[in-house]
């Protein structure tokens, strides 16, 4: 009961789902905490604090949130700054310990792995259910996904595990050839939204996964998305071409309006980086406050004699580290890099063993893991999403696959004998 509980709380957070039906029912029904009360006694009596807890990269999850809480009291705007930190436990964290807490078994992690390709299908749909257009650019009507770069965000951060059903010997065909059509819808969503970061991210992971592949994968990964890359270039509206041109270099767009707003894009945002950074290193122990950055910026400029901006950071990174103080910074900092490197061992441990069905079952999810944990990374350097629950969650994910890994080569030894070197 617990993990369904547990998993249906993930695919709520994941696909904002309780924001979908306040859309859709006008009414607030308070979804998140009608599963997360339950789910939380579960997780406790089952003992899945404890076993969060004895995974050393959850520790610095816990870390940054209690430091958070530390940051309150020197908060610019205290009543705020407490709502954001509330609500960072109450909801945001918890998808950490949900699943690193109750995902044991193999079979468990592939039931998660099928809930994260159906969050990812639920968002694209609600993609096209609720969108709106926001100048040139496309995004949801309303809620949390509203930004446009933060929709692109996470679909970047699930659609990895709809390309793991397509690359999974095995699946019903009907099954891979949805899944692959969700995923070029969900990569026309992204290049729809226009977000150069979603853009840049893109590229990313999709360096990462030639990385990965072998010659032969490479030559056939390059000759698809080069016609998919062409295809839906050619069918996105004339101004979001314009923008996406100018995501390394703001000459490469023919409108002379599109070139000036990059340029002043640019500018701002490059301003909001000095600016946030300033922000860390002047107030370097407990930031300017949860949520402060932008009313600090703006005062600061005016006090001045400047214009403000009045903007978030645009950069999850210096966002924790000038509002909440650089010790935070680190604690985020080493909970990526901690999962990254979990991943990344569970990933080459199986790669040296035999090449059981189990062993090349392990590889593939941690590729899927490591492709959407990178390429979400790579998309917060754009975007104010410190407070979030993704990477939280992620870390989840890796600690639930890296223990089901180590207790399935427990269980059969003689798959976990590696192969000669």
């Amino acid at each position: 009961m617990g993990l369904n509980l547990a998993l249906f709380f993930t695919f709520v957070q994941l696909t904002k789902f309780h924001e979908l039906l306040t859309m859709t029912l006008h009414v607030n029904i308070f979804l998140l905490y009608i599963i997360g009360v339950p789910s939380y006694m579960l997780l406790i009596a089952a003992g899945g604090l404890q076993r969060t807890w004895r995974s050393p990269q959850s520790r610095y999850w816990v870390g940054m949130a209690l430091w958070m809480g530390v940051s309150v009291p020197f908060s610019a705007w205290i009543m705020m700054s407490l709502a954001t930190f509330r609500g960072y436990i109450q909801t945001e964290i918890v998808g950490l310990f949900m699943v690193a807490g109750f995902v044991v078994t193999w079979r468990e992690v592939e039931r998660l792995m099928t809930v994260l390709a159906l969050s990812a299908v639920v968002n694209i749909v609600a993609g096209r259910l609720f969108q709106q257009d926001v100048g040139d650019r496309f995004a949801l009507s309303s809620g949390t996904l509203s930004d446009p770069n933060d929709f692109a965000a996470v679909l970047i951060l699930l659609l990895p595990f709809l390309l793991l059903i397509v690359i999974t010997p095995g699946r019903n065909v009907i099954v891979k050839v949805l899944s692959a059509g969700f995923i070029v819808a969900g990569l026309y969503l992204v290049l729809s939204t226009g977000s150069r970061g979603g853009s840049v991210a893109l590229m990313a992971g999709l360096a990462y996964a030639l990385w990965r592949v072998n010659v032969m994968q490479k030559m056939v990964a390059i000759t698809v998305l080069a016609v998919l890359g062409v295809g839906l270039f050619a069918v996105l509206p004339y101004s979001t071409r314009e923008r996406l041109a100018t995501t390394f270099s703001d000459s490469a767009a023919t409108d002379v309006m599109t070139r000036k707003t990059a340029i002043g894009s640019k500018e701002a945002r490059a301003y909001l980086l000095r600016r946030s950074i300033e922000a860390a290193l002047t107030h370097p122990i407990v930031g300017v406050g949860l949520e402060q950055f932008q009313n600090y910026e703006g005062v600061t400029a005016r006090a001045l004699g400047q214009r403000g901006n009045w903007h978030e950071t645009h950069n999850t990174y210096t966002q924790i580290a000038s509002e909440a103080g650089i010790p935070a910074f680190i604690f985020l900092f080493g909970g990526i890099i901690s999962t990254v490197r979990l991943v990344r061992r569970t990933y080459r441990k199986a790669r040296q063993m035999p090449a059981t069905p189990m062993n090349q079952k392990i590889r593939r999810t941690c590729f899927a893991v490591m492709l959407s944990l990178l390429s979400f990374c790579t998309a917060a350097f754009f975007l104010s999403m410190a407070y979030r629950c993704y990477l939280p969650a992620m870390t989840g994910v890796a600690i639930a696959v890296a223990r089901a890994a180590e207790r399935e080569w427990q269980l059969n030894p003689q798959a976990a004998t590696a192969n000669p070197v």
